[in-house]
This record gives structure tokens, sequence and C-alpha cells, in this order.
């Protein structure tokens, strides 16, 4: 079995559990849920995370929450944004001076800035796990 599929039945057994409702579900839940994320599944990470957020099915672990959401987020990388960038200025290069080549480079700064953003708030979370 692929650890995709073993990721995703896992996933699936955990989401068969009333784990925002039900106590004794969430603690059954979050060990499934932790396991899928272990495996890399997005959707898991992302509930394993508000689960230890909140406290559900296990100890609050808020620091750690962060950190397992921004590595659901970061596991997709800022590659393609930076991408995208670029695709944003070819395009809006071989545009003549128009409103379109005005929103074109208004949409590749804005790019960039989320690129910039986006690692401050990498290095935040990256910081947030030595304490």
């Amino acid at each position: 079995m692929s650890k995709a599929t073993e990721a995703e039945e896992l996933y699936q057994q955990a989401k068969k559990y009333n784990w925002r409702d039900l106590p004794g579900d969430a603690a059954l839940a979050r060990p499934l849920f932790a396991s899928a994320a272990n495996l890399g599944h997005f959707q898991a990470k992302c509930d394993l995370a508000g689960m230890m957020f909140q406290g559900h099915g296990g100890p609050k672990e808020q620091t750690t929450a962060m950190s397992i959401a921004w590595q659901a987020f970061a596991a997709n990388d800022l590659e393609p944004l930076q991408q995208l960038d670029e695709l944003l200025h070819s395009y809006a290069d071989g545009l003549d001076d128009s409103p379109e080549k005005m929103r074109a480079l208004n949409a590749a700064d804005k790019a960039e800035k989320a690129i910039e953003l986006l690692r401050y708030v990498s290095g935040y979370v990256k910081g947030l796990s030595g304490k």
C-alpha cells in the first residue's frame, strides 16, 4: 500500500468520529489524524492542528498546532508563487502601456509582497518550536 493511500485511509477512519462534539471520539480521532499527518496528508495536518490548538482529544498544544498548520501550508512551498510573480512580470512586459499592464504589474508587486510576508511568518513559526 502506498504512503498516500495509507494516509487517506487513516484520515477517513478519523473523520468517522464526532471529535468536535464528543471528547471520547476526539481521543480516538486525534492519533489517527496524527498518523495520517505524519504520512503527509494535508487535510489531516489541518484537522490535527485545530484539535491540538483547542485541546480536543489530548493536551492543548498551541505552538505545536501553529507549527503543524504552517507545515501544511509550506509543504506546497513558495516556488509556485515565485513563478507566478515572474509570469506576471513577463505578461506585463508584453503589454503596451495600458490599464491592463498596470494591473499586471500591481499583481506582480502584491505577489512579491506576499512572498516576503510568508517568509516572515515562516521564520516566526519556526522560532516557536524553539520555545
